[in-house]
């Protein structure tokens, strides 16, 4: 949040110390619900810091920052209702698309209906910060990709060495 920001030290630190890895997704701005989104510059300017003293621990990719400067999220990643309905273009938005039960996804998405979505979520102001809408390309190109796996990569190598017994 906008508040805790220094708070990221210490989980962070954490982490390291119990050997797990962190992703790091700031409050969205959502309707009927306060706004904690944090400066942004400031948080990734934090990220950044921590990467550097915990290396392959943090996996939000820098893609999701200069996303967010952009206005570009994006309608590649979905979200799907606790009632088996897509969210769609975006949960924050509030449209839903259909029920999942009775309908196939990928013929959905070639629909005149799901192409009228998708402009619609481009066209959005929000600028919500969505971690998931905002860092889907990054785990696309393969520089931001591998920037956000190597952390998994180096804990399941570490896990490995831990059940084979050569650590």
């Amino acid at each position: 949040t906008a508040e805790t920001i220094d708070a990221l030290d210490e989980k962070v630190r954490r982490c390291a110390r119990a050997g797990a890895n962190i992703v790091i997704i700031p409050a969205t701005r959502m309707a009927n619900a306060g706004d904690f989104f944090p400066d942004i510059d400031a948080l990734e300017k934090k990220v950044n810091i921590l990467r550097k003293q915990f290396p392959n621990i943090i996996h939000t990719p820098s893609g999701y920052f200069k996303a967010y400067r952009a206005g570009r999220c994006s309608s590649a990643s979905i979200i799907i209702a606790p009632d088996g309905r897509l969210y769609y273009p975006c949960n924050i938005l509030n449209i839903k698309g259909p029920a999942l039960q009775e309908t196939d996804l990928m013929t959905w998405l070639k629909t005149k209906e799901a192409r009228d979505l998708r402009i619609k979520m481009q066209e959005c102001k929000n600028n919500c910060g969505w971690y998931q809408y905002y860092s889907i390309s990054s785990y696309t190109s393969i520089a931001s990709a591998w920037q956000a796996l190597r952390p998994m990569l180096r804990q399941k190598k570490k896990f490995n060495r831990i059940i084979s017994g050569n650590d």
